[in-house]
């Protein structure tokens, strides 16, 4: 289709972090940025700025570390 080129890919780390129950807020918060940035780089309609993008894998890297010291425990 024409408009395919223009779908909107969601950020991979979007399906992790929805694992967690994590809203939008909570992100936004670890961030230091609004919700509304949050969820257009979730769903894809931007980019990450390059420090941002690692922050937000440092958190995902966090969380399954966490899931992981719980299941050894």
């Amino acid at each position: 289709m024409i408009l395919d080129q223009f779908q909107q890919k969601p950020h991979p780390a979007k399906q992790i972090l929805k694992q967690y129950g994590l809203n939008n807020s909570v992100i936004a918060r670890y961030l230091n940025v609004t919700t509304n940035y949050v969820s257009n780089i979730l769903t894809g309609y931007v980019t990450p700025k390059e420090h941002i993008d690692k922050r937000l894998w440092q958190l995902v890297k966090e969380l399954e570390k966490e899931k992981a010291a719980e299941a050894s425990a």
